[in-house]
């Protein structure tokens, strides 16, 4: 077996600042499109309520068409990755550790993020889901390898996991507020690596 071992990562607010890319998106709704921040938002919440997100979504909610612009916004999106996200990755290989996407997303949309944010060549996998709960395919991947490891932003999501697979060990990853006293809680991909591998 090549990869014994795998990390499982979620993709938004894990490896990538999903915030970060959507303020600079506000912004640039306001400067092409004239597109008030507030409004952006307001619109945002209101595609989010509805399922998952995906850029098209909200150009189709102001009948907005893509042009030259927003293709240029959507060519590159590695300056929205996490500072230790590629630092992570590359010490996860090091380490033959194997590393897997598993996000809840617009497939489509969740790809062009990982693609033109230039990470892709460092997972074995992908999974997207439509739901939050990440627990479908962890069977199916516990008999492809030994050991695994998930690491999420989301609580609820790790709780389901120890529940259904107590041998899968869990990382919650919350990088705005780290000062949880629920659990135990990593502030970011570095501590969570000495616990893996350091």
């Amino acid at each position: 077996m090549e990869n014994s071992i795998a990390v499982v990562l979620d993709w938004d607010y894990t490896l990538f600042d999903t915030f970060k890319m959507l303020t600079a998106l506000a912004r640039f709704f306001y400067q092409n499109y004239g597109i008030e921040e507030k409004d952006f938002w307001r619109s945002y919440r209101e595609i989010r309520s509805r399922g998952n997100y995906d850029i098209q979504f909200h150009l189709d909610y102001f009948s907005l068409v893509e042009n030259k612009n927003i293709a240029c916004f959507r060519k590159d999106y590695s300056s929205y990755l996490f500072a230790d996200t590629v630092w992570f990755l590359r010490k996860m290989r090091t380490l033959q550790i194997a590393c897997l996407i598993y996000s809840c997303g617009v497939p489509q949309f969740q790809m062009e993020k990982i693609v033109r944010s230039g990470v892709k060549g460092y997972f074995k996998g992908f999974v997207f889901c439509k739901s939050p709960d990440k627990t479908e395919f962890l069977p199916q991947l516990s008999k492809c390898f030994e050991t695994l490891f998930f690491v999420d932003d989301r609580l609820d999501v790790l709780k389901k996991i120890n529940e259904n697979f107590p041998k899968i060990r869990t990382f919650w990853i919350d990088r705005e507020e780290p000062n949880h006293r629920e659990r135990q809680v990593f502030r970011d991909l570095k501590s969570i690596y000495k616990e893996i591998g350091g």
